[in-house]
């Protein structure tokens, strides 16, 4: 059973270190103990490089009063998906996140292995890199990245017929 979930923190979103703040906790080390981590619309670099890469779009487009990042993860469990290797994580959120990517955002993604289950936490720039949009974060556009994640988990054969992808959508701030 995979868990697919948009979540929210206790971080002030509109606070000026949100994105650095946000981005250094997914990339923490002894949470990727693999290393397995990446993503679209940026060069792979140092925690800084990568972080500024991310406020660079912020500002070309000066929008700092908006939520500038959504957070999803992916968990698996490990009852059910007990042969899901970090790689195999690895792979599946590298396909799960190329449909932001597809749509011109900047996605970074890291494959957790610092608790009893394999996650991925996903963090897509509200930003079009392309024209400045704000990506729309309703109900319709989760349904379609949800409908995305059971197409990729589906290829990995990690859904069953109506064996159940929880998913969980908080309410947006």
């Amino acid at each position: 059973m995979a868990i697919f979930k948009q979540v929210e923190s206790g971080i002030n979103p509109y606070a000026e270190d949100y994105m650095a703040t946000k981005i250094a906790y997914i990339l923490r080390p002894e949470a990727i103990l693999s290393n397995y981590w990446g993503g679209y619309g940026f060069v792979k670099g140092t925690l800084q490089e990568v972080t500024e890469q991310f406020y660079i779009v912020r500002n070309l487009y000066h929008k700092s009063n908006y939520i500038p990042l959504r957070h999803f993860v992916l968990s698996f469990d490990p009852y059910y998906e007990y042969d899901i290797t970090s790689f195999q994580a690895y792979q599946i959120a590298k396909k799960v996140c190329k449909i932001f990517a597809d749509a011109q955002y900047q996605v970074i993604f890291s494959v957790h292995e610092n608790t009893n289950h394999l996650h991925v936490h996903i963090l897509v720039n509200t930003i079009d890199l392309t024209n400045g949009m704000l990506y729309n974060c309703d109900m319709h556009n989760f349904y379609a990245v949800r409908d995305h994640v059971k197409f990729v988990l589906q290829s990995y054969r990690l859904w069953y017929g109506n064996h159940p992808l929880l998913l969980h959508k908080q309410p947006f701030l």
